[in-house]
């Protein structure tokens, strides 16, 4: 099996961060925190993707839908 090799950082996402955090620690906190974040971003896409409406109604929780009918009357927020 033939792989291109190409010259890339040990970590290149570090790279990008320097700017918004320059110091070594808070760069790792800084990431730790946004792939925790991206993780649960993906399982909560999945799941509401595949669920069942029934075990999404019985697990999720909205608010805030009267702020959305008080600014959007013609919006149809169902009851869960």
């Amino acid at each position: 099996m033939y792989r291109l090799q190409l010259p890339l950082p040990a970590r290149p996402q570090e790279h990008r961060i320097v700017p918004a955090a320059p110091e070594r620690e808070e760069r790792e906190e800084l990431l730790v925190r946004h792939f925790a974040s991206l993780g649960i971003g993906l399982f909560e896409t999945a799941f509401t993707w595949w669920a069942s409406p029934e075990r999404f109604r019985r697990i999720v929780t909205i608010e805030g839908r009267e702020n959305l009918q008080a600014h959007w009357p013609a919006a149809k927020v169902s009851s869960c």
